[in-house]
């Protein structure tokens, strides 16, 4: 849990993982711009992984990809377990065969039933389907710039994809695409490609206007509210996964969040936090699901319990890790 300069992109972490909350708890125009949430997440990623790995030697670069490779999967496993009750439940009213499940299982994010019926996947918790991605993603995309030595070359191809996640998802009603691997990890190399862009230009964006930086993002954020709106307006799909503004101010959200770097000494709460918060966000929406009636409950009072009730418990890992110590707590965040 090193700390480093860019206290900015720990705030900012905590408000990309309340997006994804808003996602799945149905808050309004939370909702829409929670969609941003998971492609900063991608990107910052991408910043700082590419930033130390760049300037490895080749066999370091290999070890440095295992180890940050091995903690994202540790934090995968111990959420899994904590998940299994839900795993089990699944299995229990589970339709299909097994292939199915177990595909659903790898691929958490997206899936129907053979009633129709659209599910999060069968591991209990389709957040999940960003960590796989990383799992998966991170070290293909790491070939690729190993063997594609030009930029350029690689920039198209994660053009290429983004267009047809946008064709697929929010232009669906237009294009009338297949929505395949939306939420898999081919969807990420568009943002990683960023993150790698940005970490070998961080001097040049040190040297932003800060002024222009937060005009530019707020420009962004209105036209990708616009774009929803109107594809809302023709469609009746008021959040979309991939739209044409999305990436764009993807990135802008992104520098903003490099060049804003408050003295603020709450930073590594902040930065776990918003990784507990991103985790155990569907343990605290089953709940409520459940204990209150869908047709009444409210998307925003889900919402707002949902960021309480995590931010208590993340208090009480708290208390708990520092009193016991164990080795394996340190990776739930």
């Amino acid at each position: 849990m090193k700390s480093y300069t860019y206290t900015g992109v720990d705030i900012f972490k905590v408000f990309a993982a309340m997006g994804v909350v808003a996602i799945h708890s149905g808050a309004g125009v939370f909702n829409t711009m929670g969609r941003l949430g998971v492609p900063f997440f991608a990107t910052i990623s991408g910043v700082f992984f590419f930033k130390k790995y760049l300037n490895l030697k080749q066999n370091e670069k290999t070890n440095y990809l295992i180890s940050y490779l091995k903690r994202i999967f540790y934090l995968y496993l111990i959420w899994q377990i904590i998940y299994i009750p839900m795993v089990i439940k699944e299995i229990y009213e589970k339709e299909g065969d097994w292939v199915t499940f177990m595909w659903r299982f790898i691929f958490p994010g997206y899936g129907y039933t053979y009633s129709g019926k659209f599910i999060a996947g069968t591991n209990g918790w389709g957040v999940s389907w960003y960590l796989i991605g990383l799992l998966m993603g991170l070290p293909l995309f790491c070939l690729l710039i190993k063997y594609v030595k030009s930029n350029y070359i690689i920039g198209i191809i994660c053009l290429l994809l983004e267009i047809g996640y946008i064709c697929s998802s929010g232009y669906h009603f237009v294009t009338n695409f297949f929505m395949w691997g939306i939420l898999t990890f081919l969807r990420l190399f568009i943002y990683l490609f960023i993150g790698y862009i940005i970490s070998q230009n961080l001097h040049k964006i040190n040297s932003f206007p800060l002024t222009t930086v937060i005009l530019i993002t707020l420009i962004l954020v209105i036209l990708f509210l616009s774009e929803n709106f109107v594809v809302y307006k023709f469609s009746g799909n008021l959040v979309s996964e991939e739209l044409v503004t999305t990436v764009p101010t993807s990135i802008a959200i992104t520098i903003l969040a490099l060049k804003i770097n408050p003295k603020w000494h709450w930073t590594v709460f902040a930065r776990n936090y918003s990784t507990f918060l991103y985790t155990s966000q569907i343990i605290y929406l089953h709940i409520l699901n459940h204990l209150m009636i869908p047709s009444i409950i409210n998307g925003y009072f889900k919402f707002f319990i949902t960021i309480i009730l995590s931010f208590i418990t993340f208090g009480i890992y708290i208390l708990i890790l520092r009193k016991f110590k164990y080795r394996w707590l340190y990776y739930m965040v």
